[in-house]
C-alpha cells in the first residue's frame, strides 16, 4: 500500500456503528459517518482533515483581500468635494450610485509638483498649466510682492508667480522670503 492510500483509508474502528454514542461522527469535509477512535477526533481521515483546513485557510485569506479593498475604497479623505451620480430610476427601485471623490486644490499641487520635477524654479507660458486642468481660482494663499503689482498664489509647497506678461515662474514657497 502506498503512503497516498493510507492518507485516504480510515482504519477500522473498534467501535460498533451506533448514532447514540459519544463517538458518533459526521465528517464535516465530506460527510461520511464514522465512529471515532479519539473523542477529540472530528475528520473520518487525515485526507479530509488537511482538505477541510486547506479550504479554510483559503477563504480567510480571501476575506482579508477583499476587507482590504472595501477599507481603501471606503477609506475617508481629506474633505474632498462628493458628485454623486444618479440616473432617473423610480424610487423603489434600488440602484447603486457612482461616487466620484474630487479636490480641485490637491488636482493643481499634483499638477504644479509634476511640471517642476526636481528643478528649484521653472519658467512656463501662462496657460499651459490651465491647459493641463489648472484651476488658478482654487490656491491656498496669494500675496503680493512688496512694493510691486506683482502676485503669487500658493498651491501647497508650491508657488506661481507672475514677474512676466505671456509667463508665469513656478517655484516653491520656501524659496521666496517675504511669503515666509
Amino acid at each position: 500500500m502506498n503512503s497516498k492510500n493510507l492518507l485516504t483509508q480510515r482504519k477500522k474502528s473498534p467501535y460498533k456503528m451506533d448514532p447514540n454514542s459519544d463517538r458518533y461522527r459526521k465528517c464535516p469535509n465530506d460527510g461520511v459517518e464514522f465512529m471515532a477512535e479519539h473523542r477529540s477526533e472530528k475528520f473520518c481521515c487525515a485526507k479530509c482533515a488537511d482538505e477541510f483546513h486547506n479550504e479554510k485557510k483559503r477563504l480567510a485569506a480571501e476575506k482579508l483581500i477583499q476587507d482590504e479593498i472595501d477599507k481603501a475604497l471606503i477609506a475617508p479623505t481629506a474633505k474632498p468635494e462628493l458628485l454623486t451620480e444618479q440616473s432617473n430610476v423610480p424610487k423603489d427601485v434600488i440602484q447603486p450610485t457612482t461616487t466620484v471623490v474630487t479636490c480641485p486644490l490637491v488636482g493643481n499641487i499634483n499638477l504644479i509638483g509634476a511640471t517642476l520635477g526636481n528643478r528649484h524654479s521653472l519658467k512656463v507660458y501662462k496657460k499651459y498649466l490651465t491647459d493641463k486642468g489648472l484651476d488658478y481660482s482654487v490656491y491656498d494663499n496669494k500675496y503680493q510682492m512688496p512694493g510691486t503689482e506683482i502676485n503669487v498664489l500658493t498651491y501647497g509647497p508650491y508657488a506661481i508667480a507672475w514677474g512676466y506678461e505671456n509667463h508665469i515662474i513656478l517655484t516653491y514657497k520656501k524659496n521666496i522670503p517675504w511669503i515666509q
